[in-house]
């Protein structure tokens, strides 16, 4: 009796602590993501390179009206574009994600929409995907949809 006692009690405690690391990889992944899209509207990119691999892929899939098109770019091509000087405001909003883990390999998605001058010119979806280094979780795959209809109920009911 004592004996299942203490193997009922190492179990919950087994639970607990996984739960927990869990939980606290979920906060870990979430910060990296923040710093990206922080970095994005910033122009920073000291900033993106601190949470992303240097093979990081970035795809954008958009529809031109009769067909869904992929296109993918080079993180030296995002740096061109967040660098070049702006004369209009624009930043990304992002809400609601969604995070699963495993602590070695994670999946966010999260709803975004972009502004341009304080009004939405587009929405979608950010899907990234990021594994665990002794350095923290770096991105190394972020793909991102573009929509200009619905984005009024953007990010939360895309």
């Amino acid at each position: 009796m004592i004996r299942t006692f203490f193997l009922k009690l190492l179990l919950v405690s087994c639970t607990f602590t996984v739960v927990a690391q869990t939980d606290i990889d979920k906060e870990q992944i979430l910060w990296s993501i923040d710093q990206f899209v922080e970095g994005t509207n910033n122009s920073d990119t000291t900033a993106i390179r601190r949470v992303v691999d240097p093979s990081i892929g970035l795809l954008t899939i958009f529809n031109d009206g009769k067909k869904n098109i992929m296109a993918a770019e080079t993180l030296e091509m995002l740096f061109e574009d967040i660098i070049k000087p702006r004369i209009k405001l624009q930043k990304e909003e992002q809400e609601g994600c969604i995070v699963e883990t495993n602590s070695i390999l994670a999946s966010v998605w999260c709803n975004y929409k972009y502004l341009v001058n304080n009004k939405i010119s587009h929405c979608g979806v950010n899907a990234y995907q990021l594994y665990k280094t002794k350095r923290g979780w770096k991105i190394i795959q972020m793909t991102d949809t573009r929509q200009k209809h619905n984005c009024h109920t953007c990010p939360n009911n895309l």
